[in-house]
C-alpha cells in the first residue's frame, strides 16, 4: 500500500514544496492564493474495502463508489458522497401508539404479537395476509356502550360527535326518532346555526310540519348571496333593496285566498269587472273602466256659442261655420294656416298739393309734384360727371367731386383719405399695394413682402395671439437683424430653414447672437419651453402617444459641405447647454435637472433620460471632487469586452455562464470579476491576464472550508 497522501504548502515566490502541513498560526498573503498553494505531495493513494483488498488511485484518476446489495450512492456538486441503505425498506421497525411505549423490533426476524382487548376478537388469514378486528358485543368506549350496531351514552347524558380541526362529521343516513322531550327535533346550541347542504343533487325534507323558532333562509350561498327569508308569518328578500318575485310555473296563476293589503295601507278584496261602483277595496279592470268612461261622454252634435260687443250671442251648430266680416274702416282676411287678419283703415288721411309746403301738416301726405318743386328750391347741384359723389359747398348747394366716385360697386378716392371713426368695407380694398379683404391683410403684388413698421422708436404691439400658419412653401415667423431677406438653405427655397413651420431667428456678423430670450419677474414662476404633441394628423384632435414617441427634439447643425446637397440639415456640431453660476460672491449656483412631472401611478414605466451615444463627464473645478454622483443603483447591461483606451479603465457587465456579472478592465486589458459569486452562489475569484494568457478561477469558499478542515480554525463567519 502506498504512503498516505499529504497536503503541503510552498513559499509565494517559489514552486518548491517546503513543508508537509500548514502552520496553524501562520497567515497567508493574497499573492500566495494561486494554483500552486496546495499540492498533493504523493502521486497515488490506496483504497481498502471490507474484503481487505487494496486498489491504488493514480494522480488525476477517478475513484468510483458503487452501491452493492441494498446500498445506493449519490454525489453532489459540493463534493458530498451519500451512501444509503435500502435494506428492510418494506419493514416497520417501530410500532407507536399515542400515550403508550413503542414496540421496537429486536431483529429482522422479530415477531409482533397482537392481543385482543375486552369486547374484541382478532382473527388472521394467512392466505390474504389479513388481520380482522371485531367487536364481541357489550364493549365500552369510555362512558359509551357498544351493543351490536348500537352506540349509547350513559343515562341522561348528551351524545357528542366532534371532528378534529377542519374535518366534518359525515353521516350517510340519519333517522331521528321520538325522544323523551323534544320529539323528532334537531337542536343547535346557543349562538350556532344549522346548515343543511346538498353537495350534489337535491335535498328533501318530509314531515307533517316543519317548525323553526327563527328565520329560514332559502337560496344559493349565504344570506349575503340573496334568496328569501321566512320569519314568523313574513316572507322577504335576504338582501336589502331587492325585489320579491312570486312567479307560478308554466301557465299557473297566483291565488290569494283572502284580501290583499298593499304597503300604503289599502286592502284589496277582489276585482270589479262590471259597472264601476263605490267600493274602496275592489280593483277595476280595463273593461270596467272603458264601460264607465263611454257612458259619461256626451254624444256628438253639441254646438258652441259666440258673443259680440253687443252681448248678443249666436249658436254655431256642430260642423257649422262662423263668418267674420269687416265693418266700417275694417277689413278681414284669412290664410290657409287658419290665421284671421283684421285691419283698420284711417279715414282722416287726405292728399295735399303745396309747392311751398306752407300748411306744414303733420298728418296729411304731400303730392309727388309738390315734393319735387319744394326740393328744387332748396339745393343746387354743380358738376354733372357720372358716378361722382356730391358734397355740400354752401347753403342749398351741392358739387360733384371728380376725385370721389362710386359706380355702384367700387368707391374710388384720389388723394388722401382720413377716417376719424370706424371704416367699414365690404369686399376687398387695395391701399397702395396692400390688400385688405375681410379680416385679412396681404400684399397686393404677387410675391411682394408685407412690411408693418413704426415711426422712430415706436413698437408694434398687439394683445392678440400671433399665429404663423406654415406649409410646404413657407409661413414661418422669422426674426432677423439683416435687411436682405435671404433666408433660404442650399437644398430648399423655403423662406427660412424650418420646414414646414416654426419660429426662426437669423443674425449675421461678429458677436451677432441668434437668441431666444425669456425674461421672467416672479417669486414663484420660471421660464419654460413647453412642447406638446398629439398622435394625430388632424389639427385639434387629441390622441394618446405610444411608448417611445418623441415630443421634443433639440437639434444643432452647421454647414456640412456634403455633396448630397443636404446643407444645414445634418446635425454634426456641438450643442452647449450653460447654467450660469456668476450671480454674486456669496450666492452662486446653477445646473441642469432632468425629471418628469405628473408621474401618476405608473411612474418608472418609461426611461427618464436616454443617451444613445458616447458620454464624457468632466469636472474641471477640482480633480478630487466626484464628476458623477448617483443616488440609487446603477444598472449595467451585458456587453462585449471594451477596447483599451489610454489612461482609462472600464467597468462593465457580461455573462459568466448564464448569469450577468460585473467586471473591471485595466488599461492593459486585464479583466477581473468583482461580483464574486458563481452560478451556485459560492464565493469565487476570477481573473484573466492577457500578457501571460493565464485565466485564474478559484472557488474561494470551497478552498477556505478545506483550509478550515486542515487547520481547525474558522475563517468564514456567519452574519
Amino acid at each position: 500500500m502506498p504512503a498516505k497522501a499529504k497536503l503541503v504548502t510552498r513559499q509565494a515566490t517559489t514552486t518548491s514544496v517546503t513543508a508537509d502541513n500548514l502552520n496553524k498560526g501562520s497567515a497567508l498573503e493574497f499573492a500566495e492564493l494561486d494554483g500552486n498553494l496546495i499540492n498533493l505531495r504523493d502521486q497515488t493513494f490506496g483504497v481498502v474495502g471490507d474484503d481487505s483488498a487494496t486498489i491504488d488511485i493514480a494522480a488525476g484518476g477517478t475513484l468510483y463508489i458503487q452501491g452493492g446489495t441494498n446500498v445506493t450512492t449519490a454525489t453532489n456538486s459540493d463534493g458530498t458522497i451519500t451512501i444509503n441503505s435500502s435494506a428492510a425498506s418494506d419493514v416497520f421497525k417501530t410500532i407507536s401508539v399515542a400515550g403508550q411505549s413503542d414496540v421496537v423490533a429486536d431483529a429482522n426476524t422479530d415477531t409482533l404479537t397482537l392481543a385482543a382487548g375486552s369486547g374484541m376478537t382478532i382473527t388472521t388469514n394467512a392466505g390474504s395476509d389479513t388481520i380482522t378486528f371485531a367487536s364481541s358485543g357489550g364493549a365500552s368506549l369510555g362512558d359509551l356502550t357498544v351493543v351490536g350496531s348500537t352506540l349509547s351514552s350513559p343515562s341522561n347524558a348528551d351524545f357528542t360527535i366532534n371532528s378534529s380541526g377542519t374535518g366534518n362529521v359525515i353521516i350517510e343516513k340519519l333517522i331521528i326518532r321520538d325522544g323523551p322531550s323534544s320529539a323528532n327535533s334537531i337542536t343547535t346550541e346557543s349562538g350556532y346555526g344549522l346548515n343543511l347542504t346538498a353537495t350534489n343533487g337535491n335535498m328533501s325534507l318530509s314531515a307533517n310540519a316543519i317548525s323553526m323558532s327563527s328565520s329560514l333562509h332559502v337560496g344559493l350561498g349565504g344570506v349575503d348571496s340573496g334568496g328569501i327569508l321566512i320569519e314568523d308569518n313574513t316572507i322577504k328578500t335576504a338582501r336589502s333593496n331587492e325585489n320579491l318575485e312570486i312567479a307560478p310555473a308554466g301557465s299557473g296563476s297566483l291565488h290569494v285566498q283572502t284580501s290583499l293589503k298593499l304597503a300604503s295601507g289599502a286592502t284589496v278584496t277582489g276585482i270589479d269587472n262590471g259597472a264601476l261602483g263605490s267600493s274602496a277595496t275592489l280593483l277595476a279592470t280595463q273593461g270596467a273602466i272603458k264601460t264607465y268612461v263611454d257612458s259619461q261622454v256626451t254624444t256628438a252634435g253639441q254646438g258652441w256659442r259666440v258673443f259680440g260687443d253687443d252681448s248678443s250671442g249666436v249658436d254655431i251648430a256642430e260642423g257649422g261655420s262662423l263668418y267674420i266680416r269687416g265693418g266700417d274702416n275694417v277689413t278681414t282676411s284669412t290664410n290657409s294656416d287658419g290665421t284671421i287678419t283684421i285691419t283698420a283703415s284711417d279715414s282722416t288721411l287726405s292728399l295735399i298739393d303745396e309747392d311751398n309746403m306752407s300748411t306744414n301738416s303733420a298728418t296729411r301726405p304731400p303730392s309727388q309734384q309738390s315734393v319735387k318743386a319744394y326740393a328744387d328750391t332748396k339745393a343746387t347741384l354743380s358738376g354733372s360727371t357720372n358716378n361722382t359723389i356730391a358734397t355740400v359747398t354752401g347753403a342749398h348747394a351741392l358739387n360733384g367731386e371728380a376725385n370721389l366716385t362710386f359706380d355702384g360697386s367700387t368707391l374710388a378716392v384720389t388723394g388722401a383719405a382720413t377716417v376719424s371713426t370706424t371704416l367699414g368695407v365690404t369686399g376687398a380694398s387695395t391701399l397702395d399695394g396692400v390688400l385688405i379683404s375681410d379680416n385679412h391683410i396681404s400684399s397686393a403684388a404677387s410675391n411682394a413682402d408685407l412690411h408693418i413698421d413704426t415711426s422712430g422708436t415706436g413698437k408694434v404691439i398687439t394683445n392678440a395671439v400671433q399665429v404663423g400658419v406654415g406649409d410646404q412653401t413657407g409661413g414661418n415667423i422669422i426674426l432677423t437683424d439683416q435687411a436682405d431677406g435671404s433666408f433660404q438653405t442650399a437644398q430648399y427655397a423655403n423662406p427660412g430653414m424650418l420646414n414646414p413651420s416654426g419660429l426662426q431667428v437669423d443674425s449675421a456678423g461678429s458677436y451677432h447672437y441668434s437668441q431666444l430670450i425669456l425674461n421672467n419677474f416672479s417669486t414663484n414662476a420660471y421660464n419654460s419651453l413647453w412642447a406638446t404633441r398629439s398622435r394625430s394628423n388632424t389639427h385639434g384632435t387629441n390622441a394618446y402617444l405610444e411608448s417611445g414617441d418623441v415630443i421634443f427634439n433639440f437639434f444643432g447643425a452647421g454647414w456640412n459641405g456634403d455633396t448630397d446637397g443636404s446643407g444645414y440639415f445634418s446635425g454634426n456640431t456641438i450643442v452647449d447647454l450653460f447654467a450660469s453660476e456668476n450671480h454674486d460672491v456669496s450666492n452662486r449656483g446653477g445646473g441642469f435637472r432632468v425629471k418628469t412631472i405628473n408621474t401618476g401611478a405608473t411612474s418608472g414605466a418609461t426611461t427618464k433620460l436616454e443617451i444613445t451615444d458616447n458620454v464624457v463627464i468632466q469636472n474641471p473645478k477640482a480633480a478630487t471632487t466626484a464628476a458623477l454622483s448617483v443616488e440609487g443603483s446603477i444598472r449595467l447591461k451585458n456587453t462585449s469586452n471594451p477596447s483599451n483606451v489610454t489612461d482609462s479603465a472600464h467597468i462593465f457587465a457580461k455573462d459568466d455562464g448564464s448569469t450577468s456579472e460585473v467586471y473591471v478592465r485595466d488599461e492593459a486589458g486585464n479583466e477581473t470579476k468583482i461580483s464574486p459569486h458563481n452560478q451556485s452562489g459560492q464565493w469565487e475569484y476570477y481573473s484573466k491576464n492577457i500578457n501571460t494568457g493565464k485565466v485564474f478561477r478559484v472557488n474561494m469558499e470551497k478552498m477556505i472550508r478545506k483550509l478550515e478542515d486542515i487547520t481547525g480554525e474558522t475563517f468564514i463567519e456567519s452574519v
